[in-house]
């Protein structure tokens, strides 16, 4: 290892792009149910850019407890549980897309 990096540099990288995503998704779910009287165009960009910013942080966080595990960073009992955790809210991502593409598809279908 290098001086100056931490052992566990993916695992935090990892558990930070986690927190992040959490964070969004009840940013998300407060915002949408307390706020909504205010101006739709406001309210559409507040709820799409943490959607946007979870489909970028989800996948970089599975990418780097990935790497944690392959470049073989010592134990850490929590790895596991932000592994399944990003799996988690990656297939919620998944189905969420294909729901929008379908639903987009009945209305272009003719």
């Amino acid at each position: 290892m290098e001086a100056g990096n931490s052992a566990y540099k993916y695992y935090k990288k990892s558990r930070l792009f986690y927190r992040l995503a959490f964070y969004t998704c009840v940013w998300i779910a407060l915002y949408s149910s307390l706020f909504n009287g205010i101006n739709p165009i406001i309210g559409a960009f507040a709820i799409l850019l943490p959607v946007l910013a979870v489909y970028v942080l989800v996948p970089m966080g599975l990418f780097y407890i990935i790497k944690s595990y392959t470049h073989k960073e010592p134990f850490n009992r929590f790895r596991m549980y932000y592994f399944a955790g990003h799996l988690f809210f990656l297939v919620i991502l998944i189905g969420f897309a294909i729901v929008i593409i379908t639903d987009i598809s009945k209305f272009t279908a003719r």
